[in-house]
């Protein structure tokens, strides 16, 4: 399915009517309003967190988006895999986004006492919030009433 939407996309964009018959989606044509900006249409990017999820990125011309919190090298083997399959990527869009964005920390300090001592308290930070993604929150003890009313009601 998720293949299929991804052959769709550019093509909503790009033409002014649209219609697709495939194996999940049936669209009998429309106009699809508004259109982007950019011509012939803004830049791919798909989410990617196993060496294989960054092998299909590239192979489709899509740029690959990471968050960076792996052990050391395991980022750079990831930009490897992507980069062996964009070299010869067949594009689901107008154009290959040859792009590798990714997200890690750092803490630059005169000594590693030092960088702990201002670093930590911002990691820990990160690692409370990214929770959410995690635990929703409205499950969470602390969250608004509101939230939680709402996840009570979905249970």
């Amino acid at each position: 399915m998720w293949e299929e939407a991804i052959q769709m996309i550019p093509k909503i964009w790009m033409n002014e009517t649209f219609s697709w018959e495939g194996d999940y989606y049936v669209v009998p044509p429309r106009q699809v309003l508004p259109k982007p900006i950019q011509k012939p249409h803004p830049p791919m990017w798909m989410a990617c967190t196993q060496p294989e999820s960054f092998r299909i990125a590239g192979s489709k011309g899509l740029g690959a988006l990471s968050f960076g919190f792996v052990a050391p090298g395991l980022l750079e083997a990831s930009m490897s895999v992507y980069r062996d399959a964009i070299a010869n990527a067949d594009p689901v869009g107008a154009f290959v986004n040859n792009q590798f964005a990714a997200t890690s920390f750092g803490c630059v300090a005169p000594n590693d006492d030092e960088a702990l001592e201002f670093g930590k308290p911002a990691a820990e930070f990160f690692q409370q919030s990214i929770g959410i993604l995690f635990v929703p929150w409205g499950k969470k003890p602390d969250a608004p009433s509101s939230y939680q009313y709402r996840w009570r009601r979905s249970d």
